[in-house]
């Protein structure tokens, strides 16, 4: 899959990966960065990559930053843009 490709291209040990048999989306959660969520989530904002925080789904904030990332109408270029856009905002 393109998307797990580019995640282990461009981001490799700094996120953990769950959910990668879902089918178009994963769960990628950051080692580092909790602290800084807003800040982070502002400046993948604006590389232009759309990313969806988890933090809603939980009643108490999760101890990592974690998002869903989606590639469902993304070409492997477009895919590999916008992971190599996220991991310079990250």
């Amino acid at each position: 899959m393109a998307l797990l490709a580019a995640i282990d291209r461009y981001l490799g040990d700094r996120v953990e990966v769950s959910g990668a048999n879902a089918g178009l989306h994963v769960l990628l959660w950051l080692h580092h960065g909790s602290s800084r969520q807003q800040h982070i989530l502002r400046r993948i904002e604006a590389a232009g990559v759309r990313v969806y925080p988890v933090t809603p789904f939980y009643l108490s904030p999760p101890t990592r930053l974690g998002f869903l990332v989606g590639c469902a109408s993304l070409t492997e270029s477009e895919i590999t843009e916008g992971v190599r856009r996220l991991a310079t905002a990250v």
